[in-house]
């Protein structure tokens, strides 16, 4: 794997063949003011950030996230929070990786529903599935790689099931965060496609590019191992399950810290 590098300070990356490890070392002014610029796009959409800036405000958008963030149980909050910080370091961290959905459910206040997050690369939809936790003792990186390959069986069963309902709502959130152009109707194409193939007969997990994420969080153990990282990639890629794929692994303290920032924000 490469030598890491710091992308921005507070946050020490390992990349390599689509294979990303990320240790957020700290959640430096950096990274605060990153999610700072990036909140209202990653929660409403590009397009929704640049033409409705005076209705979809920053400090609207953080109210609205601590509302729907209030009274969840931990682990909902370990997995919401984890969410985010994918959203925000992928694009920074994967190259020519752009979302192009939305990170609110548009049905109701909750987690989001479906796919957790759409995005393109190359002209491709890329298909995000995000399993976070919380670490206390044990060996991490063995608790990450049992994450990403939860987050595979989970998005390989999505992809072959006959569930339409999470392909409109990856059209929904699409259509939302896009605005008209060439590039948005071919895009949109591949999402109707996936929509019809599961209505017809279910769908197929190898015409489908995957990003599979796992944001862990708690105290400061040992680093996650890179190497292990890059070999599941490597072993999930041998089976052939998916048409491509990246793998993200996230390391941070604490969930509270993230928590803390956005109230503060708000406040």
């Amino acid at each position: 794997m490469e030598k890491a590098r710091r992308f921005i300070k507070g946050l020490k990356v390992n990349e390599s063949n689509n294979c990303v490890v990320c240790i957020i070392e700290e959640f430096s002014e950096e990274l605060e003011n990153s999610l700072r610029e990036c909140l209202v796009r990653i929660c409403h959409g590009k397009s929704r950030a640049e033409d409705e800036a005076e209705f979809y405000t920053y400090k609207r958008t953080l109210g609205e996230f601590l509302s729907r963030l209030s009274n969840k149980e931990e682990d909902m909050k370990v997995g919401m929070i984890g969410e985010l910080l994918i959203h925000l370091v992928l694009p920074m961290t994967c190259q020519r990786m752009d979302s192009v959905g939305i990170y609110f459910n548009l049905e109701e206040a909750n987690i989001k529903k479906g796919f957790d997050g759409t995005y393109k690369r190359d002209g491709e939809i890329w298909l995000l599935e995000s399993k976070s936790g919380s670490w206390n003792k044990g060996d991490i990186t063995v608790m990450t790689t049992s994450h990403l390959h939860a987050a595979k069986r989970d998005i390989a069963g999505k992809l072959k099931s006959k569930r339409t309902t999470l392909w409109q709502n990856a059209l929904n959130g699409f259509s939302i965060a896009n605005k008209p152009s060439d590039e948005k109707r071919a895009l949109e194409a591949i999402l109707k496609g996936g929509y019809m193939k599961a209505e017809a007969s279910g769908g197929d997990a190898k015409e489908h590019n995957v990003i599979l994420a796992a944001p862990i969080f708690g105290g400061i153990p040992p680093a996650v191992i890179s190497e292990s990282i890059v070999a599941l990639h490597a072993t999930i890629l041998k089976a052939n399950i998916f048409k491509n794929l990246v793998v993200l692994a996230i390391q941070k303290t604490t969930v509270e810290k993230v928590i803390k920032f956005l109230q503060t924000e708000a406040s």
